[in-house]
């Protein structure tokens, strides 16, 4: 272990991300057939009970997303610190990636309380 920069030559505490296998119930979420149904029939305070449900297991769905993201940017940059090349570059494409997907975030849980709340 070198004295000057701790954490330089020790091992890399990273998991590796979940599968992607595991987001695919999102699309069952993001499904309107049993809303549209309930809609139809007279069932709106019912399809907002749905709404609400479907809004809480997609955030917790992002959360972990945004998780997986936090610890992959998280490895980069230990890799970046402890590789003796420096990469001014790399650096700056890994914070725009940051930024953007913030904002695609903020844009995804937007999009989330107009669903919450039945708005279109």
């Amino acid at each position: 272990m070198d004295i000057e920069n701790p954490g330089v030559g020790m091992p890399l505490e990273w998991t590796p991300p979940k599968s992607a296998n595991r987001y695919l119930p999102l699309f069952w979420l993001l499904s309107d057939v049993r809303l549209l149904f309930l809609r139809a029939h007279g069932g709106f305070a019912r399809e907002l009970r749905i709404r609400r449900r479907r809004a809480q297991l997609f955030r917790r769905y992002l959360d972990d997303l945004r998780q997986e993201f936090k610890s992959t940017c998280t490895a980069l940059k230990t890799v970046m610190l402890q590789s003796p090349r420096d990469r001014p570059d790399l650096a700056a494409y890994l914070v725009r990636a940051e930024v953007r997907f913030a904002y695609g975030v903020l844009i995804v849980r937007l999009r989330l309380w107009r669903y919450r709340f039945g708005f279109r």
